[in-house]
């Protein structure tokens, strides 16, 4: 469950950066290199990449209901 002040964020810029903070870390991170791969994932990278994918996208989820909560509103 995403925190609240997380979910509150509601200015896109931030939602850019922090994603982009993550893939950084979890998707681009070793064994994933330079150059074109092919690159061999361990199940480390396998299960760090799927747990950064779930919360992001459950932050996103949360985020979007207060968006549309606002609107509604």
């Amino acid at each position: 469950m995403p925190s609240p002040a997380a979910a509150a964020i509601a200015d896109e810029s931030v939602w850019i950066r922090e994603s982009f903070d993550t893939a950084r870390r979890y998707a681009y991170a070793a064994p994933i290199g330079d150059g074109p791969g092919p690159y061999s994932l361990d199940s480390h990278y396998r299960e760090a990449a799927l747990a950064a994918a779930r919360e992001r996208v459950a932050l996103a989820g949360v985020r979007l209901a207060n968006l549309i909560n606002s609107t509604i509103i």
